[in-house]
This record gives structure tokens, C-alpha cells and sequence, in this order.
């Protein structure tokens, strides 16, 4: 769907530019958080509140790179937002 496709690259957009290891301002590629974006777009992103978000990205971050817990939460807290400012379907204001 176009409109899958678009919450893709919105999130993709998000991620990349906060780019919370600083792996593609450090040369990696720009697919180097494909995974954990996927992860993310299988959350029940509108049924999250931004704090609950932030947590289950912290997770998903924890687990692809290996560590017991994501230790800065502003980052995550930073993508939750932007995410949940997302308009929820094409043409919601």
C-alpha cells in the first residue's frame, strides 16, 4: 500500500536523522537501522502513548545492538515523538 510505503519512509527519515548510535553519520549506510524500523512500524504505533513508544524503541534498540538496556532515552524519546506527530493515515491534518 502507497500508504505504508510513505509511513516507511517517514520513519526511516526519523531514525537516520536522529541516528541513535551515530552509525550513518560515521559512514555506514543509510539501510544500517532497516531492521529496528521494520520492528518499529510492527508496533501499535496509534495505540502508544509517546512515553510507552519511547520505551518499546529502547527495546527494540537494546536487542538489535546487544545491550541490557538502551541508555539514552532522549534519543528514543526524540523518535517517539516525531513519530506520534506523524499524521495517523494520508490526508489527516
Amino acid at each position: 500500500m502507497i500508504e505504508d510505503h510513505s509511513r516507511y519512509v517517514q520513519v526511516k527519515q526519523i531514525v537516520n536523522e536522529v541516528d541513535p548510535f551515530s552509525l550513518i553519520v560515521d559512514g555506514a549506510p543509510l539501510d544500517e537501522y532497516e531492521a529496528e524500523i521494520q520492528k518499529i512500524l510492527s508496533l501499535p504505533i496509534e495505540t502508544l502513548n509517546t512515553e510507552s513508544l519511547a520505551l518499546r524503541i529502547a527495546e527494540i534498540f537494546s536487542e538489535s545492538f546487544g545491550i541490557p538496556t538502551y541508555p539514552v532515552h532522549s534519543v528514543v524519546l526524540d523518535i517517539a515523538e516525531r513519530i506520534n506527530d506523524l499524521p495517523l493515515r494520508s490526508g489527516e491534518d
